[in-house]
């Protein structure tokens, strides 16, 4: 995967040192040293999430990356290879969480941390927008993507399964503990419901977090953990989202 770059940021929970899996392009940390083509992906990625790329053509992408038309097709073949990148990225992002979610050496209770905020980096990542472009107009992409997010779900199901074991999640059907997160996140992540409700993203984000240990963990485990690194993650997902859509705006 030329270019691709996962960072790692540690965290202290319970005076365990961990190495949570980290997603963000737009971060000039996740830019390799000289990857210029990962540069030029991040200015257009914006465009990409809140406004689909069906309707981009070429000039259009070259002007979002701020590049002229040539220095465009010496970095990318086509369009195709532009929206081939973007889907190695997610792809490489599904796996890494995939192998955290199974890794039996982080507590669980981290894991549970890791997990939310994995499912907020990839609704933040993979807009509807983006998802309904992808299907009509790049379906085998937009099947591995799908197969990748079923490896996922049957990981996360597993990962639920432990807790209860232990005692640490309340006993319930884990398809639909799963499913109402996501679909709880993606609606998080709409503009238009948030504007609807009053609601700001951030204390959105944050309110939702609370009302997930609510749901999943009994009453006193919900001290147990400490929750600076999921906080840090909602900040920096909501504010990187409201500039992007900001931006996108502009364009």
């Amino acid at each position: 995967m030329h270019g691709l770059s996962l960072e790692y940021t540690c965290a202290i929970t319970h005076n365990t040192t961990i190495h949570t899996p980290t997603f963000e392009l737009l971060n000039n940390a996740m830019v390799v040293p000289g990857d210029i083509e990962t540069k030029y992906l991040a200015r257009l990625l914006p465009v990409l999430k809140h406004k689909g790329f069906a309707h981009l053509r070429i000039d259009a992408m070259a002007r979002y990356m701020d590049i002229s038309k040539a220095t465009f097709y010496k970095y990318f073949a086509s369009k195709d290879a532009v929206v081939e990148r973007v889907v190695t990225f997610a792809l490489a992002y599904f796996a890494v969480t995939s192998q955290s979610l199974g890794d039996a050496t982080i507590p669980v209770l981290t894991r549970f941390q890791q997990m939310i905020g994995q499912s907020l980096t990839l609704a933040s990542y993979l807009t509807e927008v983006f998802l309904i472009d992808l299907r009509q107009g790049y379906s085998p992409l937009w099947a591995q993507l799908k197969e990748a997010e079923a490896t996922r779900v049957v990981r996360l199901i597993d990962f639920c399964k432990q807790g209860m074991e232990i005692g640490l999640f309340h006993r319930a059907n884990p398809a639909l503990l799963i499913l109402q997160t996501d679909v709880m996140i993606r609606a998080l992540f709409n503009p238009y419901v948030l504007m609807e409700r009053g609601l700001t993203l951030e204390a959105a984000l944050n309110d939702f977090y609370d009302l997930q240990k609510a749901i999943w963990l009994p009453t006193e485990r919900r001290s147990e953990s400490d929750d600076a690194p999921i906080r840090e993650t909602i900040a920096s997902l909501a504010q990187k989202a409201s500039l992007e859509m900001h931006t996108s705006a502009l364009r």
